[in-house]
């Protein structure tokens, strides 16, 4: 091995370990609230939506744009998430299952429904969204990137909520335009 490359290894490993000191610094792990919280065997599961409404999801491009009466909001997703929701909106297969058509297939299978799916806040420049599922007697509250939030609720025929007040404060009001 030359001196170049015994440099060259060296400055890889550094830039490598540099990479994973920052992105852990950045980016934390959700923390699941309310994991499997037990409920009544017999019960169903009952998820407050007051203050929610029904989003309806347009996509153009890489913005999607989300809709309720007078009021929408718009944000730039990446490429192969405007591919998953777009092929939802066009109720079009693709070729091999994507990720999300996975996540359908595992909640189909294994008997666990999805109570509610919604856009709940935004802050620090960034939407949140959050899916509550239940299976048998017990609840999962699940947190999880609006852009996801949006294709399971297309392939699941489930409504989007969407925050009212957020989608008021942060949206257009269309009807005044």
């Amino acid at each position: 091995m030359t001196k170049f490359h015994a440099i060259m290894i060296i400055l890889i490993i550094v830039a490598f370990a540099a990479g994973i000191a920052i992105g852990t610094r950045y980016y934390k792990i959700p923390q699941i609230e309310k994991a499997l919280q037990e409920i009544t065997p017999s019960s169903s599961y009952d998820v407050d939506n007051t203050g929610f409404v029904v989003a309806n999801v347009s996509l153009d491009g890489v913005n999607i744009g989300l809709r309720n009466d007078c009021y929408g909001i718009n944000f730039d997703i990446t490429i192969d998430q405007a591919y998953s929701i777009g092929r939802s909106l066009l109720n079009e297969p693709s070729a091999r299952p994507l990720t999300h058509d996975i996540f359908r297939d595992l909640l189909d299978g294994f008997n666990v429904s999805i109570r509610a799916i919604r856009i709940e806040r935004y802050g620090d420049e960034i939407y949140y969204a959050r899916m509550f599922v239940q299976s048998g007697n017990k609840v999962l509250d699940i947190d999880m990137r609006p852009s996801d939030a949006i294709a399971l609720s297309l392939r699941t025929k489930n409504n989007l909520l969407i925050n009212e007040t957020m989608l008021k404060e942060r949206g257009i009001n269309l009807c005044n335009i």
